[in-house]
Formats: structure tokens, sequence, C-alpha cells
């Protein structure tokens, strides 16, 4: 399971049972505070824990698999970013980001066009998308 948020950041989003996709309000570094990772709503052990006594983790830093109905991870790209679009599976094309569609699907242009993606532009939704950051 992906519960170890030892290396969360305030800001970060985590997937919670309770609340679904939430972000990091506090982040405690101190190893002596027991609950250092904090939601708007709850507190969380940095193995994902809200009891630190609980047999099972309630906070992921992705939905785990048994959770099959899960919303989409919020999207935070500006129109226009530079980011790097696939399928799973399949290499990753450089594109813009235009916009998050239905079903969780980004669509994004071929070269720096700043409009609005639409069917017949090369503005097929991808589902997996992250920041290009050029070294």
């Amino acid at each position: 399971m992906k519960n170890d948020l030892s290396g969360v950041k305030v800001g970060d989003w985590i997937w919670t049972i309770r609340d679904g996709w939430t972000k990091v309000k506090c982040r405690v570094k101190d190893t002596h505070i027991g609950y250092p990772v904090e939601t708007e709503s709850e507190q969380y052990t940095v193995d994902g824990k809200y009891v630190s006594d609980d047999t099972y983790p309630s906070a992921f830093l992705e939905p785990p698999e048994c959770f099959c109905e899960t919303e989409p991870k919020p999207c935070e790209f500006k129109k226009g970013q530079r980011v790097l679009v696939w399928e799973p599976g399949h290499k990753k094309h450089r594109r813009y980001f235009s916009h998050l569609g239905d079903g969780g699907l980004f669509h994004c242009f071929p070269n720096g066009y700043d409009g609005w993606a639409y069917e017949g532009t090369d503005t097929i939704g991808w589902k997996c998308c992250e920041a290009w950051n050029e070294a």
C-alpha cells in the first residue's frame, strides 16, 4: 500500500478513507509528534493511521486498488502550462495543458496555443499528466 506519508509536504494531496482527496495543511517534522500529518479535518501518523493503534492505515498517497470507485486526483495545472501526458503503459508526450475534461481526462495542445482544446485539434484526453520540468 502507498501509505508512507513521511515525505509529504504542506500543499500535497493525499487520499483518505473519510474525505477522499484532501490537501496536507500542516506537516510537523518533529519525530516525537504522534500525528505529524494534518489535513483540513483530521491528523494522521506517518504510516497513514488515524489512530496509532489502528490495524490498517486510512490515509494514502494514492487510493488503494480495493477502492475502485475513487475520484481522480484534483487537477492543479494552469492553462498553457507545459506538461507530460501519457496513457498507462505508454510513452510520455510533451504538451501544453488546456483543461480537465469529463471523466478526469487531461486535454492538452501539442504547441503553445492558449485557447480551449476541443475535439479535432490533437487534444485527445489523456489519463495521466505531470508537470514538464526541463533541466
